[in-house]
Formats: structure tokens, C-alpha cells, sequence
């Protein structure tokens, strides 16, 4: 039944995701295999003794290993390449697919090795699901900020010059002061964080700021290159579109 099962995974990886990620799949079974065979003797030499510490070690582990495969676009077999199937189509973390899928058949195995093994696995299962989901996204982790400002040409400007970022201007209202207002929103990743709080705390120490997760980003700069275009278009540009949006708010 195992053998049926490898060969099904097999196919599936071979119809839905092509040709490299089955040499992928052939690669990192044959490693893990041996790599479990080679390390075999540490089993005889227990650091940790105690269950649950043990689980929770196991999932670190083992999270940053199988981040560190996923990350790079490798897999380890198994039900890797079923997990890569549903990413592709449904565009979840690797972590969590696994995780599903491991759920399912720890649900059924409370009978067959008790409901004891079957929790202390559960934690195991819950820290690899959210080592290895940081350490597949690890730095690129991208971030919107929306930036509530009455200085929004200066916050423009140094948005795209220091931080090197686009920005879109939305037209809004305070809901107390019922005053028009208006928000830049920027994507940008981790890393340009505190370089885009900077920037706007030199212009404008009084913005109101928002930064919040986003769970994927898809244009110019983030999956496709930013074709090389002079700043100073980029600022005018933003500048014509606030004039424009002031001079409808004062008509």
C-alpha cells in the first residue's frame, strides 16, 4: 500500500508540477532516507528525557530543516509534493498544508496509539507549522502601511526617493473631524520597515501610521523587476495625482 501510495505521489508531482520537481522529489527522498539511516545511533543517546520538551525540540528542528528545503524550492517526498499541488492552486504555506494533512492522520491514530502520543505529537506538530512557515518566509516577508497625512506630497516624495517604493494616494474623510484627508498606502518588505518609519517621521512627525501583514504582494518590484525610471518622474507623477484629488475635494 506504502509503494502504491509513492507511486501515486509520484504521478501527481509528474502531471501537476513537471518534470524538475519530480527530480526533486526523487532527490530529497534518497537523502532524508539516508540522512535518517546515517544519524540512526543518536536515538541510543537521549539529551532530553522528557516528552514534551523533546516534541517541542523535534518540531524546531525539524521546522528549520524543512524550511530551509521549501525555501529554496526543494522537498523531502512523501507528502511534500501533494502539499506542493495544493500551494500551487490554493496559494497556502507549506507548514500548514503538511500540518493539515499530518492533523487528519493523527485524528485517526488516537485509536490505534492512544490519545497521549497522539497530544504530544499535536505540539510537535503545532511548532513545526510555525518554524517552518517563518523560516520559508523569512525576510520577505512583506508589510502595507497606510499613511493618514495632511503632508502628502513631502511623504510621497521621500517614500519613493529613501525608500525606494511606489505609493497609491486614497481620498478620505475623518469620520469625527469629518475634514478630508488623504492616505498613502505603500507595500513594502521587512527589511524597509524602519527605513519607511524614518522617512515619514522626517517630513511629517504627526502622521498617523498603519502597518499591518500582507500575505502575498504580486506587481512590479516584488515578483517582477522595476523597470529603471527616473525619481524625479515618479515624484511628479504622485504629485499631479494629489493635486488632482485636493482640487476635487475643494470643488
Amino acid at each position: 500500500m506504502e509503494r502504491s501510495f509513492e507511486h501515486t505521489d509520484f504521478w501527481a508531482a509528474w502531471h501537476w508540477l513537471g518534470k524538475k520537481v519530480i527530480i526533486n522529489t526523487l532527490y530529497g527522498t534518497v537523502m532524508l532516507s539516508w540522512m535518517v539511516d546515517a544519524f540512526d545511533f543518536l536515538q541510543y543517546n537521549m539529551v532530553i528525557s522528557d516528552p514534551l520538551l523533546s516534541s517541542m525540540m523535534a518540531g524546531v528542528t525539524t521546522g528549520v530543516g524543512l524550511g530551509i528545503v521549501y525555501r529554496v524550492g526543494g522537498n523531502t517526498g512523501g507528502l511534500d509534493p501533494i502539499a506542493l499541488i495544493v500551494r500551487k492552486y490554493y496559494g497556502l504555506q507549506m507548514g500548514s498544508i503538511n500540518s493539515a494533512i499530518n492533523g487528519i492522520i493523527l485524528a485517526a491514530a488516537i485509536w490505534v496509539v492512544g490519545f497521549e502520543a497522539v497530544a504530544v505529537t499535536l505540539v510537535s506538530l503545532y511548532v513545526y507549522t510555525i518554524i517552518t512557515n517563518k523560516v520559508v518566509i523569512g525576510f520577505n516577508q512583506r508589510k502595507v502601511a497606510f499613511i493618514i497625512t495632511y503632508r502628502t506630497y513631502d511623504v510621497c516624495n521621500a517614500v519613493i526617493s529613501k525608500v525606494g517604493r511606489g505609493a497609491t494616494i486614497i481620498n478620505g474623510i475623518g469620520a469625527y473631524t469629518r475634514t478630508p484627508k488623504q492616505i498613502v498606502m505603500v507595500a513594502v518588505n521587512l527589511l524597509q520597515v524602519n527605513k519607511l518609519k524614518e522617512a515619514i517621521e522626517e517630513v511629517d512627525n504627526e502622521a498617523f501610521i498603519l502597518i499591518t501583514d500582507a500575505q502575498e504582494v504580486i506587481g512590479k518590484g516584488f515578483t517582477t523587476p522595476i523597470v529603471p525610471t527616473s525619481i524625479e518622474n515618479l515624484v511628479k507623477e504622485c504629485e499631479e495625482n494629489a493635486n488632482y484629488i485636493e482640487g476635487k475635494d475643494k470643488n
